[in-house]
């Protein structure tokens, strides 16, 4: 068994028709409440913005206020949201306002910004048209009158909320698949998908076992639930958990392994081995631009007709064969979605559990996606996804893993001789002869090797 320190389990819930009423209900509450407190932030509210200490007349958000019960109160009185639970409110861990301060944080202008190049030709943004800094991808924090929030919207709705639950209250039936998680205002929730391989403290423990022990939880143990809701219209709980023993699968025999990602095969190890992309999303390329066509045809957002007809009279809505055909593209999409993660998750284990060493190398994924031509492929493979798991599972199980920078010639270099062949810059060139030491080389298979060489000298 492995220990893992912060473990999540991500379960399919099936909240009976009152509860999903409700769940819909704190959700559509916290749009507001967020929706709100973002505008009365942005107009100065003197309740939850504070002076500047230099300047009397800028005001910056104060987040803390925003969960305390002066502004938490007014909102409740003022917009009917008493379904809410207060963890979801006021927690400084989980709350809707720690969202929002986040949003704050990580405010990048030149999304929103007016773009106007200078004598100098050095891009400066705008806002108000007065300037305000030249381009950066830094995040940059800004006082009320000039800070822009995103506001939640019908087409981009709440879906998650995060509140506590206490583990002794879980409830196990023998000879079911089915789980009930007590969740606050919402009573026993059935949920299925749960991890029974699971052990938990340092004894390794069953799960109730281990959290209904008084003498390590006197109160129970709290903890975190979040309760989501997708666009196909099913929920889901995440539970999050601590000092976790997962099942070590482990191979008896294990090496050093580099790993090139493509596009034809999304992952190339350094010893030969390939694992093919399925192409998931290709395969229903067709059946997806059925479902588009009808999308387009009625009378929704995708409709140029129906968009144009909305500015005048805001009070149009889509249809309901537009909102049906919506779900089936929704749908469509998410099995696209769960097969690729189901495959790259084998994939990657059977990376990980036979490496004692792993090289990666870093990819500029921005710079490629903006290769009209390969986007659509490059987001097939999902190669950032493939790397990004090898990461968190090679923590697991202890196994080392270095990058190597992103403008390496990992391709180009000969494996054997170490000579440079900037002819196979071009991806149309997928095997070579090295002209110096006459070895020849799979582009990708080489690539790796190159990979796992300057890992090493890296490390």
């Amino acid at each position: 068994m492995i220990k893992v320190d912060n473990f999540v389990v991500k379960l399919r819930a099936y909240p009976n028709t009152e509860q999903r009423e409700k769940i819909d209900r704190i959700l559509h509450g916290l749009r507001v409440a967020y929706n709100v407190t973002a505008y009365e932030i942005t107009k100065g509210n003197p309740m939850i913005t504070k002076q500047d200490a230099n300047n009397p007349e800028t005001r910056w958000p104060d987040f803390k206020a925003c969960m305390k019960k002066e502004w938490l109160n007014w909102l409740r009185e003022s917009y009917n949201l008493s379904d809410i639970p207060a963890t979801a409110l006021s927690s400084s861990a989980y709350s809707v306002f720690k969202d929002m301060t986040k949003s704050w944080e990580n405010f990048h202008p030149e999304i929103v910004g007016k773009q106007k190049k200078t004598k100098k030709g050095k891009p400066v943004f705008k806002l108000d048209g007065t300037p305000v800094w030249e381009k950066t991808e830094k995040p940059v924090k800004l006082p009320c009158g000039k800070w822009q929030p995103e506001y939640y919207s019908n087409k981009k709705p709440r879906e998650s909320f995060t509140v506590q639950s206490f583990a002794h209250g879980f409830v196990f039936k023998d000879n079911s698949k089915s789980v009930y998680i007590p969740v606050t205002n919402l009573g026993m929730i059935k949920v299925r998908g749960w991890r029974y391989d699971l052990k938990y403290g340092d004894n390794q423990q069953d799960f109730l076992e281990y959290f209904s022990n008084k003498d390590l939880f006197p109160r129970g143990k709290a903890l975190g639930v979040t309760l989501s809701k997708d666009n196909c219209g099913d929920y889901w709980i995440v539970v999050k958990l601590q000092t976790v023993w997962i099942p070590d699968k482990s191979k008896t025999e294990k090496k050093s392994i580099g790993i090139d990602v493509g596009i034809k095969d999304i992952a190339i190890t350094s010893d030969g081995s390939k694992y093919e992309n399925q192409h998931f999303k290709k395969k229903e390329k067709s059946h997806k631009r059925i479902i588009n066509r009808k999308v387009s045809r009625r009378q929704g957002w995708s409709n140029a007709t129906f968009r144009e007809l909305h500015k005048s009279d805001k009070s149009l809505q889509p249809s309901k064969g537009y909102i049906k055909a919506k779900l089936k593209l929704s749908k469509l999409e998410k099995k696209i979605a769960r097969k690729r993660q189901n495959y790259n998750n084998v994939v990657t284990s059977d990376i990980v559990t036979g490496a004692d060493f792993i090289g990666i190398e870093s990819l500029n994924v921005k710079g490629m996606m903006s290769n009209h031509k390969l986007a659509d492929a490059l987001s097939d493979a999902a190669m950032y996804d493939v790397l990004s798991r090898i990461k968190y599972k090679a923590e697991r199980y202890g196994v080392p893993v270095v990058e190597i920078g992103k403008w390496e010639p990992s391709s180009q270099l000969c494996s054997n001789c170490g000579y440079k062949n900037v002819e196979v810059k071009s991806l149309s060139v997928r095997s070579w002869t090295c002209p110096k030491c006459g070895e020849t080389h799979d582009r990708d298979v080489n690539a790796a090797k190159n990979i796992l060489a300057m890992a090493r000298k890296k490390k």
